[in-house]
């Protein structure tokens, strides 16, 4: 793989950015970049789609669910 130096120091201005971000944040912002985990609402309608449709998989409970929470 053939690389151009303003690839890397795009990546290296990157990085250095989100290290002076998670350096300078206060720790409430630091939270906010976290990755936030699905909703109460969307667990409860998957665990009940489940309940009535033993027999689904995966794929048979993810598309109603996209329909319905538009994920």
């Amino acid at each position: 793989m053939i690389l151009r130096p303003s690839t890397l120091f795009k990546y290296h201005k990157d990085l250095v950015n989100r290290k002076y971000d998670l350096l300078f944040l206060s720790s409430s912002d630091r939270r906010k970049l976290d990755p936030k985990g699905p909703s109460v609402k969307l667990i409860t309608a998957i665990v009940e789609l489940k309940r009535r449709n033993p027999g689904f998989s995966g794929v048979r409970i993810a598309l109603p669910i996209s329909h319905a929470f538009g994920i």
